[in-house]
Order: C-alpha cells, then structure tokens, then sequence
C-alpha cells in the first residue's frame, strides 16, 4: 500500500492464470481501482506454460487470450503486455494478433480511457470584463481512467477553456485547477463548474474551444479526447460554439 500512495502502478504477472489470479488478487485491485493505473500481464507464457494450460480448463491459446482480456477488462487496466520473442510463432505478441486479435480489437475500443465531453453549457454573449459561468459534463466511455492522480501527474494536466480567433489562433486560455480529471469513469458523469473572467479580453468574435492541457508545456492540449478529429483544431482543441464579447 505504501508504494501505491507514492504513485507506483499496480501489476500482476498472472493474468489469465485461474490458480494464480485468483480472488484475493482481483478483490486487492477492485479495492484500489482509479487510485494508480494498473497494469495486466499474462502468465500463460507459450514458450514456458506451454504443455499445462489444460490445468486451467483452456483448450488452446486462443482460450488463453481470452482468460487474460476478460480478467483484465475487470480489471479496468490502463496497460496490457505484449511480450515478443524471438521464436516468433511462440512468442505472446505473435498469439495476441492470431490467436486474440479480436480482444485486441475490443481492447483498442473500450481500454484504456476515452474521455468524451459530452454536455457544455456556454454563453454566446458576454460583455467585456465580465465574468462568466460554463459547465462541462464528462463520460469516459473506455473502462480505465485517466492517471492525473498519481504523484508523477499531479498537477500536469487540467481541463481548459479557450477564446479562439476567427483564424482558430487562441487568444486565451483559462485553466481550472479544481477540476479533477481522474474522477472521470465509465458507468458515471462527472460534471465541472468553471468560472472564467474575460477582464482582459477585448470586445470581438470567438469561438469556444475545451481541451485537457499539459500546464507544464504553456497549456497546450495534452490528452487526447474521445472526439472526431474534424471537430479538432490543428493544436487538438476542440471547437464548441461561437461567443460575442460585446
């Protein structure tokens, strides 16, 4: 527990293996779930456990895949292992893309986090040196989280608003620091109040824009949302609605 509150993720080597990861394992991970991100690596290894899967009830390795994605979806890992080997036919990286590749698929869909702002609520007009209300509203439609907890990222990543010109050049951005993206789950809403004082934006035509920024590289968008790129600009922010400042 100690290593957890300093920000080390969480592992098991046994994915998959029902003798192995059993359910004190599983429960110490629910237990911990979106407090690091965790990461799951099976045990079955073909060139090692190749001849004893059967004391598993697997029939084949196809099979295996399938034990290690499922517990692993239960999981709500951050990271699966792909092992490569130099016997290629035998190596996990091999089985993963012929004998599970449409885990890997499922895994590419709904891993990991998918962050998707799903409700805003923003002005269309403001008067300048106002201060104004917006609100977002949250899903994350991946089983994961996004880490913005941990020790190493504290601090890093914050949600954004921003004041983009005609040109889609960004004449502001406003940052807020109370904002907690890692409370962002599947299966719930997380919704963000924001206030946001336009004192020193001049009169003019914007458009709102939202992203997730890195603080520590001048607040450019830092984590990928779950969005069309068409909606995107060129730097990743993504275009909401226009604003008169007036």
């Amino acid at each position: 527990q100690n290593a957890i509150n300093n920000g080390f993720s969480m592992r098991h080597d046994a994915f998959g293996m029902k003798h192995y990861y059993m359910e004190w394992e599983k429960g110490f991970i629910a237990a911990r779930k979106y407090t690091v991100p965790v990461l799951a690596e099976g045990g079955w290894v073909k060139t090692s456990h190749g001849g004893s899967i059967k004391s598993d009830g697997y029939a084949n390795y196809a099979e295996v895949r399938q034990g290690e994605y499922e517990d692993a979806a239960a999981a709500c890992v951050n990271m699966m292992d792909l092992r490569y080997n130099s016997d290629i036919q035998n190596s996990e990286t091999w089985s993963w893309f012929n004998e599970g590749f449409a885990y890997m698929q499922e895994f590419l869909r709904e891993g990991v986090y998918r962050l998707y702002p799903y409700l805003l609520y923003l002005p269309s007009n403001a008067a300048p040196g106002s201060t104004v209300k917006v609100r977002s509203s949250w899903q994350n439609i991946g089983r994961a989280y996004c880490p913005t907890n941990i020790r190493q990222w504290k601090g890093r990543y914050a949600l954004a608003y921003a004041l983009l010109r005609p040109d889609e050049s960004v004449l502001r951005v406003f940052v807020d620091t109370d904002a907690d993206i890692s409370k962002i789950v599947k299966g719930s809403i997380q919704t963000f109040d924001s206030t946001i004082d336009l004192s020193d934006v001049p009169a003019g035509k914007y458009t709102w824009a939202i992203a997730i920024v890195n603080t520590e590289k001048g607040n450019v968008p830092g984590i990928e949302l779950s969005v069309k790129d068409a909606d995107l600009t060129a730097e990743g922010w993504l275009r909401l609605c226009d604003v008169l400042v007036k």
